[in-house]
């Protein structure tokens, strides 16, 4: 178990912040690809680019919280972000794989 309560924050928002772009991938799949309805539905129009904003800043604002130096807490947030946007990439390109453009 993790020994402090900053600790404890810091990765429940990364991992509150992964869990939100995995959520809305699967629930992209469930619009897109019965019906390829994507620009047709009102979660692509209106939800989807907020909420992954969204979690792409609690990923990265998730390192904030830990006890370190400003300059280890920057570093780490940048990177939090980075992993973010990069597990969007690597979903959308499994999601490419696994059903075809």
């Amino acid at each position: 178990m993790l020994k402090n309560k900053h600790s404890f924050l810091s990765w429940s928002l990364f991992g509150i912040g992964l869990g939100l772009i995995l959520i809305m991938q699967i629930s992209a799949i469930k619009i897109i690809y019965p019906y390829w309805g994507w620009n047709k539905s009102f979660f692509a129009n209106y939800l989807f680019w907020p909420l992954l904003t969204l979690a792409i800043v609690c990923c990265s604002v998730a390192p904030l919280f830990i006890q370190r130096v400003l300059w280890q807490r920057v570093c780490f947030s940048v990177l939090g972000g980075l992993s973010a946007v990069g597990f969007y990439f690597i979903l959308s390109f499994l999601i490419i794989l696994l059903y075809g453009m």
